[in-house]
């Protein structure tokens, strides 16, 4: 059984028909087990709004404080997570949720100016191994330091070390546009490291997609043969990843 990963923004998981119509393709794959990283931005700075907390950002992360841990934990952990195990879980999918805190994903905090913000040092695939019953695992981001105190790990980071450690053959990065654009809006179909820095330097690239590309350029770097960034969709299939029927853009070396 060959694994694949799979990373969802939040911007996905609140669109629950996006949801359905992955649950069909994992359904429907033959011979996998899906490892599904999930964001939750959208869903935590709803939360910041009602509860009247402005979000700070630096290159995409946001900063996080105790306070804020402590939200951005729950939502993700919490609502988030059980939101996509059980829509799996009612369309007959074996799924089960669980968090990087779940003796996973191990870190340190990145920048002192980012708080709680934290990169990954560690991540403990045994648990994948007593998990391999299992369809499909839905992963928090969140992550524990050295002390098991909370890390807020942005969720491309978490899914690239986790392809890294597991050496899977694709890592998809599943947002709300069709790969990565260039400047006149179109998809650009493949991209290695050198067209990376080229996007990011002329400015073509922004934001959320700087932290996929920087942190997918490493997964390369580290293994990962092929990453995938692409929008949910009906026309693909896991088992047909190198079909040319859905857009998409590919990183590789």
């Amino acid at each position: 059984m060959k694994r694949i990963v799979l990373k969802l923004s939040g911007k996905i998981i609140d669109n629950e028909e996006n949801l359905k119509i992955l649950s069909e393709k994992i359904k429907s794959a033959s011979n996998f087990q899906f490892i599904i990283i999930h964001g939750g931005g959208i869903q935590i700075t709803n939360l910041y709004k009602k509860l009247k907390i402005e979000p700070e950002f630096v290159d995409g992360l946001r900063i996080t404080s105790w306070e804020e841990m402590e939200i951005v934990e729950m939502v993700l952990s919490g609502i988030v997570n059980k939101k996509i195990v059980n829509l799996f879980l009612k369309n007959d999918i074996d799924t089960i949720g669980i968090s990087g805190r779940d003796n996973l994903l191990f870190g340190k905090p990145k920048e002192e100016k980012l708080k709680r913000v934290g990169i990954i040092t560690k991540v403990n695939i045994e648990i994948f191994d007593k998990l391999k019953s299992f369809k499909a695992i839905v992963i928090s981001p969140v992550s524990n330091d050295e002390d098991f105190l909370p890390l807020n790990v942005n969720a491309d980071d978490a899914a690239t070390a986790i392809a890294i450690a597991l050496k899977v053959e694709y890592l998809f990065l599943f947002s709300d546009v069709e790969g990565v654009l260039d400047k006149n809006g179109n998809v650009i179909e493949k991209i290695n490291e050198s067209k990376v820095e080229e996007l990011i330097n002329y400015g073509v690239v922004k934001e959320g997609m700087i932290v996929k590309l920087k942190s997918s350029i490493e997964a390369i770097k580290k293994g990962v043969k092929n990453i995938i960034i692409t929008k949910i969709n009906n026309s693909f299939s896991f088992d047909n990843i190198d079909s040319n029927n859905f857009k998409k853009t590919i990183i590789s070396s």
